[in-house]
């Protein structure tokens, strides 16, 4: 995985950060980075170049790093001799085929935004998820490794007594398939509904709302408007603007979907482009197949970077050695990246220097005024917008800052646990 940032000409005041993350190169269409339908890559394009009013808020006095909205899962992981059909009717009498066949719990993980969660937690944030898990196996078995990793989970409705036998309430599930060519495949019941999984919930709870209020960050993808209401979901947007904290934003593959979908979906897509102090975008945001659970990591570091105030390109390094730890591991959840792991990975870091990629991409897009590059180089310097920062110069401040947080990390955690279970 490669990622850099481009520095486009924006007023100080309205400038966000923009992440573009991508397996491979990305391909250049029409002299932007986006593939897709022009209405969708436009959107996109405006959102990056900060021609919408997204700014960094300052971060208050607050108790929580990180917390994350609902796309709470268990993921259940098989090989299979061929990926589901795409055809929806055939698609789901494969699912229900899954369903039927009862998988034995070794084949269990957390899955979604607990992939984001745990690898903060293993970053040293203090972090909570906001979501909906049923009162059953499932739900019993998410909350079990949540606690085993040392995360809160503060729930979407007041009383969890009166949702307990009903069906609608159970917790999601998510068939996470590999076929034999190591290629990834998904399927759960958020695919055949009209509407959101938890169609039931219309509002925030007041401790919903407190915990946001008490979070540097709230993060949201796509994928949460399988689950809420599109005004919902702004409804916490809101929230944290108004407690002055930051959004991140991941549209993922749902994001073309939203921007195809009904007026609420539109409206709340544009919102989140508009007003989210981080956006994370992958290079096509379509019918992406990636690692399981290597985004989420990604996504964990640059939290870390935020929250810490590292400079972009060191946040990059670190973004991309947390991914590639999860990388090594089998599936997502409790496999996602290690402290140890990630310094192993620093302290072996190597380098693709793509200049004729980067120097194409500024020639196309003047807006571009500067990228940020990691070089083998052991000095910094500079091509046309060019800007070469040494590799090792980066990794020989990271790992010091990563090696003394892993040290001292199971008694700042159970201290901060204690302050957040008082809160919530």
């Amino acid at each position: 995985m490669t990622l850099q940032t481009l520095n486009t000409h924006v007023p100080a005041r309205m400038k966000s950060l923009v992440f573009y993350k991508h397996a491979t190169p990305a391909k250049i269409t029409g002299g932007r980075v986006f593939a897709g339908k022009l209405g969708f890559r436009s959107l996109m394009v405006r959102a990056c170049r900060g021609e919408l009013d997204g700014i960094r808020r300052g971060k208050a006095l607050k108790i929580v790093d990180l917390a994350t909205l609902s796309n709470l899962c268990v993921d259940i992981v098989l090989n299979v001799p061929s990926l589901p059909p795409a055809q929806k009717e055939e698609r789901q009498a494969y699912m229900e085929g899954l369903v039927a066949s009862a998988p034995d719990k070794k084949y269990w993980e957390a899955g979604g935004n607990c992939n984001l969660v745990i690898a903060a937690a293993r970053l040293g944030l203090c972090v909570i998820t906001l979501g909906h898990v049923g009162d059953e196996v499932y739900g019993h078995f998410l909350l079990d490794v949540l606690q085993e990793e040392g995360i809160n989970m503060v729930g979407l409705i007041e009383d969890s007594k009166a949702s307990k036998n009903a069906a609608m309430y159970e917790t999601l599930i998510c068939w996470v398939l590999v076929d034999p060519s190591q290629r990834h495949g998904f399927c759960s019941i958020a695919d055949f509904s009209d509407e959101p999984a938890f169609s039931w919930l219309n509002k925030l709870s007041g401790r919903v709302e407190m915990a946001i209020q008490q979070s540097k960050i709230l993060f949201c993808n796509g994928y949460a408007f399988d689950e809420l209401f599109p005004d919902l979901i702004v409804s916490a947007l809101f929230c944290a603007i108004e407690a002055q904290s930051a959004v991140f934003f991941d549209p993922g593959p749902r994001g073309r979907t939203l921007f195809n979908g009904t007026a609420e979906q539109r409206r709340a897509l544009e919102r989140f482009l508009k007003l989210s102090d981080v956006l994370l975008l992958t290079s096509d945001e379509v019918n992406v197949v990636d690692t399981v659970g290597c985004g989420d990591s990604f996504t964990a570091a640059i939290a870390y970077g935020f929250l810490h105030d590292l400079p972009p390109i060191s946040t990059l390094v670190l973004a991309n050695a947390v991914g590639a730890a999860t990388a090594t591991g089998c599936g997502a959840g409790r496999n996602v990246a290690t402290i140890a792991k990630v310094l192993e990975l620093l302290r072996l870091s190597n380098i693709n220097e793509d200049y004729e990629f980067w120097t194409e991409l500024i020639n196309i897009e003047p807006a571009i005024e500067e990228i940020s590059f990691l070089s083998k180089t052991s000095v910094n310097g500079c091509s046309d917008r060019l800007i070469l920062v040494p590799i090792q110069t980066v990794i020989s401040q990271l790992v010091p800052k990563l090696e003394s947080m892993d040290s001292n990390r199971t008694g700042v955690f159970h201290d901060r646990e204690e302050q957040v279970m008082e809160s919530t």
